[in-house]
């Protein structure tokens, strides 16, 4: 119809809330202080510690003193314009500060926390990692099984095989909240993403407070941003998981600095999944970023293909949270991913 407006995608949508969520949180003043802080994890990609048994040689800050990265050469990556492909070249560069990005663990190792504890499990070794999500409702399908709790659907994730929690901490569309990431913190020693549609650094600093140790930034939503949410991310000790759907946005992570790199089979206006854009973009990744394949996988068969794949990482989500106990499924899962 001439003269029409546009009806807003998904992704726009919940864009606007965002915004008046983001305002709400300014108004309510500085996070509050739970004694939670980020637990610090390292990150390897399977692709090059299962082959060489150490960790990548490029960007290895020294974990006695992360603050500081000397690098001989970087690695430079960009999109080539003539055919759609990651192109790589080696720069030469004498001293680049570091930013906040994680250490680099060999194969198996895992550096302690901040405070000297426990330390936290490294996603990226074999087999297929598996992150398992929280959440009680999703614009793809709806309301989804609420009979446990956030802490006690934590704890049987931990129980049945999960290596990382991801908790939805949106509200109007996935029925989430900061809280639910506080109970599942409390609820077991996995690493938690805290997925979210991070905007401003506001948001950050509550989903540190809230005890996160991982945070969702997606290309799509950010653009330009990204290299300043990323930057913020790692000053707060959290690690930045950076989304991607096409070539393109990879190329823009890799420039902003990502080491930890997620592609979403899903296409966030329309909802439809296209795993076959999703194994593409993950092969072209280099070898050093640790990677994730997120949304899509409700089946073993499935998650076998991707065990298979350049991902280091796989998202369960709705096919657990449709479970009124998540833990057989998760355990035939956990089964296939090797």
């Amino acid at each position: 119809m001439t003269g029409a407006a546009k009806p807003a995608g998904v992704l726009e949508a919940i864009l606007a809330h965002k915004r008046e969520e983001i305002a709400a949180l300014r108004a309510r003043g500085p996070a509050p202080d739970q004694g939670l802080t980020p637990r610090y994890f390292p990150l390897h990609s399977r692709q090059t510690a299962h082959r060489s048994g150490t960790a990548p040689s490029s960007a290895l800050p020294n974990p006695q003193n992360p603050h500081s990265l000397s690098l001989g050469r970087q690695t430079v990556y960009r999109l080539s314009s003539s055919n759609q492909q990651l192109e790589r070249r080696e720069e030469k560069q004498h001293q680049a500060e570091d930013q906040g990005n994680r250490a680099l663990a060999p194969h198996g190792s895992g550096f302690p926390g901040p405070s000297g504890g426990k330390p936290i499990a490294a996603l990226g070794r074999a087999p297929l990692q598996l992150i398992c999500e929280i959440k009680r409702r999703s614009p793809s399908t709806g309301a989804l099984d609420t009979t446990l709790g956030v802490a006690e659907r934590a704890a049987r994730y931990a129980s049945a095989g999960a290596d990382l929690l991801s908790v939805l901490t949106d509200a109007r569309s996935f029925g989430g909240s900061f809280d639910h990431l506080t109970e599942a913190r409390r609820a077991c020693e996995l690493p938690i993403l805290c997925k979210e549609f991070i905007l401003d650094p506001v948001q950050l600093e509550h989903a540190a407070s809230a005890g996160a140790d991982a945070v969702l930034l997606i290309v799509r939503c950010l653009g330009p941003a990204l290299r300043s949410l990323h930057q913020a991310a790692t000053a707060l000790k959290l690690t930045p998981l950076v989304e991607v759907t096409t070539e393109a946005e990879a190329a823009q992570a890799l420039a902003a600095g990502a080491r930890w790199i997620g592609v979403n089979a899903r296409d966030l206006d329309t909802l439809e999944i296209d795993l076959p854009r999703a194994e593409r973009v993950l092969a072209a990744l280099p070898p050093d970023i640790v990677t994730a394949q997120l949304s899509g996988l409700s089946t073993p068969e499935a998650v076998a293909r991707v065990a298979q794949s350049r991902a280091d990482a796989a998202l369960i989500g709705t096919a657990l949270m449709r479970e009124a106990d998540p833990a057989p499924l998760l355990r035939v899962l956990r089964a296939a991913a090797g």
